[in-house]
């Protein structure tokens, strides 16, 4: 769980340093994930860049703050909602210190933020608060959940099985591309087979799309490459995907923006060239992706 915990707090960090645009999702999930690992500090950080980007936070948000007090067994009147110094503004129809308050009382009645009820039903105290309801935990090895001691099953395919998975996936490469959409699908087939092992697998333009459905937004290869370090520095191998759209000289743009196709700059073809030369991309046809 520390590991996660690491990886997300760099990754984190590295999106911050390199101007990336974080939604309240994002910044929500930050602050849980502090509560759980009790790292007040950590949590103060990321709820003063919350107040610069976001100064008027939504009800999903707020509820998240709440979480992350009642987490660390701080009192309400140490929420941040509730000092000016921090940012956070008061909504057009509704004072937030009224929302907040609100959302403290229906808390007291939830067994979500209920620590006595967590740990009447046997919960360790290490697990900060397994109540009862949804818990997103971090599965290790040996396949036990840290919250509720319940042993995950481990499901394999068969040799039979994984030759039916491979027949139906290169019938449907055929369907989409004819015999030579068949025929790419085993080619990348072999090339896997003579790599190393990879830990992680990276869909590109999930990635480098991103929080860019704006004007001016368009596929960042720095956001992709930002992701792939991180792993790296860890000693994790990485697989990107790409469509091979991508590595042209002019790209499509996938976003709101008007701007419906971006000149792929120096900088990011150096980026590129450098995920080629180290053998961890996969240029795929479009087709296929």
């Amino acid at each position: 769980g520390s590991e996660r915990h690491e990886e997300a707090m760099a990754l984190y960090s590295e999106l911050r340093q390199h101007g990336m645009d974080l939604t309240q999702q994002d910044y929500s999930a930050m602050l849980l994930l502090h509560g759980r690992g009790n790292e007040a500090r950590q949590a103060m950080s990321v709820l003063a860049h919350l107040a610069e980007d976001f100064p008027r936070p939504d009800d999903e948000t707020i509820a998240a703050i709440v979480e992350l007090f009642k987490r660390l067994d701080l009192a309400t009147a140490q929420m941040p909602i509730s000092n000016p110094n921090l940012g956070f503004e008061a909504h057009d129809k509704a004072d937030v210190h009224h929302e907040f308050h609100n959302y403290v009382d229906d808390g007291a009645h939830d067994q979500t933020f209920d620590h006595a009820e967590a740990s009447s039903i046997g919960h360790s105290k290490a697990s900060h608060a397994c109540a009862p309801g949804a818990e997103r935990v971090v599965i290790g090895p040996d396949g036990k959940c840290p919250c509720c001691g319940a042993q995950l099953q481990l499901l394999t395919l068969s040799n039979s099985e994984r030759d039916e998975v491979r027949k139906v996936l290169l019938a449907r490469a055929a369907e989409r591309q004819g015999e030579s959409g068949s025929d790419q699908l085993r080619t990348f087939s072999k090339w896997l087979e003579k790599q190393p092992p990879f830990d992680y697998v990276i869909d590109g333009p999930n990635v480098g799309y991103a929080n860019q459905n704006f004007e001016g937004g368009r596929f960042e290869f720095t956001q992709v490459a930002a992701v792939l370090q991180l792993l790296q520095r860890k000693g994790k191998r990485v697989l990107l995907i790409l469509p091979r759209k991508y590595a042209k000289d002019v790209i499509p743009n996938h976003t709101s923006s008007t701007e419906r196709d971006t000149r792929i700059s120096k900088v990011d073809r150096d980026i590129l060239e450098e995920w080629k030369r180290q053998n961890i991309v996969y240029l795929c046809h479009s087709g296929l992706y």
